[in-house]
C-alpha cells in the first residue's frame, strides 16, 4: 500500500509540475534552461522514505502493540472477543483533523474566488480600455562614466520629453502621461497627519492591511504622477485644481488627494487649503516608530478615486494622494499611452519611436491598462484550482479514514452485536450505539473546522460578516456532517446483516 501510494504520488507530482510548468512558461514566456519540468533524485529517494515510514508506522506499530502483552495476552484478548483491542486516542485526532481541514479548505476557496471577482470589477474610474502601459528606463550604457545622479537624472528627461514629442505627433496617440504607480494596483500605504484636525495622531509605525487597516483612519495610498496625469487619464477635478508645470519643481509641495481622502479622513470636509504631512518611516515596509513626521503639503485638488488599490481587499478604502513628479526625478517609470484604437497593437511602434528618441530607452512590459492584474488574476485562479483539488482529496481521505475505522470497530464488535441482537435488542439502539462515536468525532472536527472557517471569515472581511456568510458557513458545517456520517452506514448495515449465530461464533 506505501509502495502504490509513493508511485501514485510521484506520477502526480510530476503530471502537476508539467502542468504548472506549462502554464509560467505561457504567462512568462519561455523559461530558462535550468528549469525542467521533472522530478529530481532527491524527490524520489524523500518518497521512498516516506513510504517505508508508512509502511512502518501503520504496519509494525500496530503489531508490536499486539504482540507486546505476550501469549497470556493475545489469549485474553481472544477470550474477550477483541474488545481490549480498540481505537485510542491518535485515531480520533487524525478524523478530527481530516475533517477539520475538510470544512475549512471550502471557505480559502471561497475567499480566493471572491478576491478575483473583486478585482475584475474593481471600477478604475476611467477609459482604461483607451490606454497602453509599458515600463520606460534608460539603460546604464547611456549614461557617460563617472556622470553624476543629477545628469543621469537630465539625460533620462530629456529622453522622456523628445519620446513625448514624438508620440505627440502620431495619429494614433491621445496623450501620454506617467506615475511610479498605475491603476488597479497595490499602491504603498502610509498615516498621514492633517493640519487642525482634532484627532489623535495617527501610528508611527507602517500601516497594516485587512481589519487593522480598516482600523487606521488615517493610512492612505500614495503616488507619484507627471504634472498631466489627470488631465489624460479624463479625471475632471471635483475641487480646487489639478497640478501645473511648476508643481514639480523642487521643493514646491503640493499634492491632490482623491474622493476616498475627503471622507475617509476628513469625513467628507473640504481639504483645499489644508496641509497634509506623513507619519513614521518613508519605507512603508520599515517598522521603526522613533521616524519623524514628514514636511507638509498643501492639498491643492480634489480628484475623483482612480483605484489606487487591486480591490482584493475590502479593508482598503482607496484613500489617497498624488505627488507631482518630474520625468527625471522617477526612472524607471510607468508610462500610459492612450491611443485611438487597439492599444495593445501599438506597442512595436511605441518601442520603435523610444529607441528613435534615445538609443538607451528601453521600453518593455506592455500591458493594456484593462488588462493590467491579468498576471494577478491567472495566479489566483491558479491557487482556486488547487485549492479545489486540495479540497477534494481532503474529503475523499476523511470519509476513507472514517469509513475504515468504523469497518475496523464494527468488525471488532461483531460478537457483541449478535449477542445484542439474539436476546432481542432494538436495532435502533444498535446503530444508535455504533453511531454515537464516529457522531462525536466528526462533529468535534466539523465545530474544530467552523472555528478555523470564522477566525479566517473574520481576519479577511475586516471584522464584519453578513448574515448571509455566517447561514452559509453553518449549512456548510451541516452538510459535511450529513456527509462524513454516510461513510459510518455501510458498515453498520453489514453488521446488521450478519446472523446472531454466525456472531456468535466469530471469536468463540
Amino acid at each position: 500500500l506505501a509502495g502504490g501510494a509513493a508511485v501514485g504520488g510521484l506520477a502526480a507530482a510530476g503530471a502537476g509540475l508539467r502542468w504548472g510548468m506549462g502554464l509560467l512558461g505561457a504567462e512568462a514566456g519561455l523559461l530558462p534552461f535550468w528549469i525542467a519540468p521533472r522530478l529530481s533524485p532527491a524527490t524520489v529517494l524523500y518518497v521512498g522514505g516516506l513510504a517505508v515510514l508508512g509502511a512502518a508506522m501503520v504496519g509494525v506499530l500496530p503489531a508490536l502493540r499486539v504482540t507486546r502483552g505476550g501469549v497470556e495476552g493475545r489469549l485474553r484478548q481472544a477470550s474477550q472477543g477483541g474488545r481490549a483491542m480498540r481505537l485510542g486516542g491518535l485515531w480520533t485526532g487524525v478524523i478530527v483533523a481530516q475533517v477539520a481541514v475538510t470544512v475549512a479548505l471550502p471557505a480559502t476557496a471561497y475567499f480566493t474566488r471572491r478576491d478575483a471577482v473583486q478585482m475584475r470589477s474593481h471600477a478604475p474610474g476611467f477609459a482604461a480600455g483607451e490606454f497602453l502601459s509599458a515600463r520606460l528606463e534608460r539603460d546604464a550604457e547611456g549614461v557617460e562614466d563617472g556622470a553624476s545622479s543629477d545628469a543621469s537624472d537630465a539625460g533620462f528627461a530629456a529622453a522622456y520629453a523628445e519620446l513625448e514629442r514624438r508620440l505627440a505627433a502620431e495619429p494614433a496617440v491621445a496623450g501620454v502621461t506617467f506615475a511610479d504607480r498605475l491603476p488597479r494596483t497595490d499602491h504603498p500605504q502610509r498615516p498621514v497627519e492633517v493640519e487642525g484636525e482634532g484627532t489623535a495622531p495617527p501610528p508611527a509605525g507602517p500601516c497594516g492591511s485587512g481589519p487593522l487597516l480598516a482600523a487606521q483612519r488615517a493610512c492612505v495610498s500614495s503616488a507619484s504622477v507627471g504634472v498631466g496625469w489627470f488631465g489624460v487619464l479624463g479625471a475632471t477635478v471635483v475641487a480646487g485644481r489639478g497640478f501645473q508645470a511648476g508643481d514639480a519643481a523642487p521643493g514646491a509641495r503640493v499634492v491632490v488627494v482623491n474622493r476616498a481622502f475627503v471622507d475617509r479622513v476628513l469625513g467628507g470636509r473640504n481639504p483645499v487649503g489644508r496641509r497634509v504631512r506623513y507619519r513614521g518611516p518613508e519605507d512603508p515596509d520599515a517598522a521603526s516608530p522613533d521616524t519623524e513626521p514628514g514636511p507638509w503639503h498643501e492639498i491643492v485638488g480634489v480628484v475623483p478615486d482612480l483605484a489606487m488599490t487591486d480591490g482584493s481587499d475590502p479593508g482598503e478604502s482607496g484613500a489617497g494622494l498624488y505627488h507631482p513628479v518630474a520625468p527625471g526625478a522617477a526612472a524607471p517609470v510607468l508610462l500610459a499611452v492612450r491611443v485611438r484604437g487597439d492599444p495593445a497593437s501599438f506597442a512595436p511602434r511605441l518601442r520603435a519611436l523610444a529607441a528613435a528618441a534615445d538609443p538607451a530607452l528601453r521600453v518593455d512590459r506592455f500591458l493594456p491598462l484593462d488588462e493590467i492584474q491579468r498576471d494577478s488574476l491567472r495566479t489566483i485562479g491558479f491557487w482556486f484550482r488547487v485549492i479545489v483539488v486540495a479540497c477534494g482529496v481532503a474529503l475523499l481521505l476523511s470519509l476513507a479514514g472514517i469509513y475504515s475505522v468504523m469497518s475496523f470497530a464494527v468488525s471488532r464488535r461483531t460478537r457483541e452485536i449478535g449477542v445484542r441482537v439474539a436476546l432481542g435488542a432494538d436495532a435502533r439502539r444498535i446503530v444508535a450505539a455504533i453511531f454515537s462515536r464516529a457522531l462525536a468525532q466528526v462533529a468535534l472536527g466539523v465545530l474544530v473546522g467552523g472555528a478555523l472557517t470564522a477566525a479566517l471569515t473574520l481576519m479577511v472581511s475586516g471584522g464584519a460578516v453578513s448574515a448571509k456568510g455566517a447561514a452559509l458557513v453553518a449549512a456548510h458545517m451541516a452538510l459535511m456532517v450529513g456527509v462524513c456520517m454516510l461513510a459510518c452506514v455501510e458498515p453498520t448495515r453489514r453488521a446488521l446483516r450478519v446472523p446472531p449465530t454466525e456472531a456468535l461464533r466469530a471469536d468463540g
